[in-house]
């Protein structure tokens, strides 16, 4: 925020004002002769510079605009002239001019000769402030690119205006101004020193007088004044835009959100007026994915995922979200979680869910859980869990590998989140971890602890090239570990190349990286590398662990933003696949 910077005080010694058409004069009673047939009839044949040391004759050419065999008039030659004493001024020649240029013209062709005096580089000697009593000399020097016994540049000065202006601004001092108040020139023993003088207008502070917001159709505007999390009295400073900007687009409910506008009364008290523009609040996720026969003489597999999200309920932020899984024809789950947003109107998240596994015929879990997350900063939250889970094995099977168990576990969560976008990121971090701790009673009690950690990268590598690195964690411990205990991998969202939960441990470990190239915002294809690692599940029933064994999957996909939404497609291999057994995935993420 805050005013533009200006220069506005002249040297009061020194040729910085008048150096630039030291020429003129000369240049048109010399050149008039030589160009009295007309611009057309004479054409550059050669240029040389005589004095220049400081610039190459290349660059200087290059800032002139001329090149051989160019008609030359001079109109051409005033021109290139001024782009060569402004370029000497922008690197701290203040004294710069060009003392003659000679023209020889001959057979139609001009020759021409330029003589240059560089001088010497301004050196500043003394950076002084006046008004300054907000911030201290010191912090207005360390916020400064040019430095006293360096060069003059006058494009870093004006830098180091505006870097003072939003210095002031991070303050809450948004209508401060900065301007070069005294500007002198010595010369001393051939070296031309100056001491600039550097005057500030401080203002006051600027407080927040009221919010307004437009846009909003759906969603209640005290819903988004809360969301914003700034308030009446509030002083106003740079970042505040941009804070609540990146908090509203977090939401994921607003299709834009523009910068957060300043208004201002004579008593300096602000206005801030938020205006959105209202998007789609509910989502589809719907993956089927198609896993070969594992086997000659099986049949293949049909899998599929449906994930509904309802984010902004009665216009409330409010969230409610159902999914059901499909791993195998006799293996599905069924999950719903309700969010309420500023519990007791204060940044706590509070969360209910009921989950539902029937593992083919082995058992049936059910698990219950109550959670609540408080929003420390914009990308930081810390949760806390208290989860009861029950397992019935079914007649049968699985009561003889198996027995009547529940679970009772409190838990803690972290979650830091940078990313740019939550569908398609292209820059920052996701990085989630959780821990729980409890008891389980089946034929005796016991303990049982859990952890899980998850880090997901995203890299702009190039102009349209993302590299997306995600790396999990999953480990479970107690002495009565039973198949409902286990983690699963493999499948659609984690070893792509194999089936469905192909694997199942107490301990296992995966990794995924794709090199993406960007068709636009939300559109790409890419290749990938998937890796996984699956502990020892010692102790365990016959056929419910596996050893230590690691595998790679990779394969390539696309996905396309279309008129139904985000349309997914990637085929993947497995140690030892073809395309005949290689596992094909469709997705669709359609929102409305």
């Amino acid at each position: 925020m805050g005013k533009d910077p200006v220069i506005r005080a002249r040297p009061r010694s020194g040729t910085w004002a008048s150096s630039a058409r030291r020429w003129t004069g000369f240049f048109l009673l010399a050149a008039a002769p030589a160009l009295a047939s007309g611009p057309d009839t004479l054409r550059l044949r050669s240029v040389v510079f005589d004095g220049a040391h400081e610039f190459s004759d290349s660059r200087l050419l290059d800032l002139s605009g001329w090149h051989r065999g160019m008609p030359f008039d001079s109109s051409a030659l005033t021109g290139g002239l001024d782009a060569m004493v402004a370029a000497y001024q922008l690197e701290g020649f203040a004294a710069a001019a060009i003392d003659s240029v000679r023209l020889q013209p001959e057979a139609g062709n001009m020759d021409v000769t330029v003589f240059v005096h560089e001088g010497s580089p301004l050196v500043v000697r003394s950076i002084r402030f006046s008004g300054d009593t907000v911030l201290s000399a010191g912090e207005l020097r360390a916020t400064m690119e040019l430095r006293e016994g360096e060069r003059f540049l006058p494009a870093t000065l004006r830098a180091d205006l505006r870097s003072i202006l939003d210095l002031y601004a991070r303050r809450g001092y948004a209508l401060a101004n900065a301007e070069v108040s005294d500007f002198r020139t010595v010369d001393s023993g051939g070296v031309v020193l100056t001491d600039i003088g550097i005057g500030i207008t401080e203002g006051g502070r600027v407080t927040i007088r009221d919010i307004r917001v437009e846009g909003n159709t759906k969603t209640r505007a005290d819903v988004i004044v809360r969301e914003s999390r700034i308030h009446a009295g509030d002083v106003f400073d740079a970042e505040l835009p941009d804070r609540v900007r990146r908090r509203l687009n977090h939401l994921g409910l607003f299709a834009s959100v523009d910068e957060p506008r300043l208004t201002l009364d004579d008593r300096e008290r602000a206005g801030v007026l938020i205006r959105v523009t209202e998007g789609s609040y509910n989502s589809f996720d719907g993956i089927v994915g198609y896993s070969p026969a594992p086997r000659p003489g099986a049949s293949g597999s049909v899998v599929g995922l449906v994930d509904l999200q309802f984010r902004n309920l009665f216009g409330t932020a409010r969230r409610l979200g159902a999914r059901w899984y499909r791993e195998s024809e006799q293996t599905q789950e069924v999950s719903l979680q309700y969010r309420e947003p500023w519990v007791f109107s204060l940044p706590l998240n509070a969360q209910v869910g009921f989950f539902q596994r029937k593992q083919d015929s082995t058992f049936v879990q059910f698990r219950y859980d109550v959670g609540m997350d408080a929003v420390v900063s914009d990308e930081l939250s810390l949760g806390a869990t208290y989860t009861r889970t029950d397992v019935y094995p079914t007649e049968g099977y699985g009561r003889s590998v198996m027995h009547d168990a529940s679970t009772s576990a409190i838990g803690a969560s972290v979650r830091y989140d940078t990313r740019d976008d939550v569908l398609s990121p292209s820059s920052g971090v996701l990085y989630t971890t959780e821990y729980q701790t409890g008891q389980k009673s089946a034929t005796v009690q016991t303990s049982i602890r859990r952890v899980s950690v998850d880090i997901s990268v995203y890299v702009r590598v190039a102009a349209h090239q993302v590299l997306a690195a995600e790396m999990h964690g999953r480990d479970v411990e107690s002495s009565q570990l039973d198949a409902s205990d286990l983690f699963r991998l493999g499948g659609a969202r984690t070893l792509r190349g194999y089936r469905e939960a192909q694997f199942t441990s107490p301990r296992i470990a995966w990794a995924n990286f794709e090199y993406r190239f960007l068709t636009g915002p939300r559109s790409y294809f890419y290749g990938f590398l998937d890796l996984g690692l699956i502990g020892r599940a010692p102790g365990l029933p016959s056929g419910a662990g596996t050893p230590d064994l690691t595998r790679a999957g990779y394969g390539a996909g696309v996905r396309l933003d279309s008129a139904v939404g985000l349309i997914g497609v990637n085929i993947g291999f497995g140690q030892g696949d073809t395309f005949s057994t290689a596992k094909l995935h469709l997705q669709l993420i359609n929102e409305f």
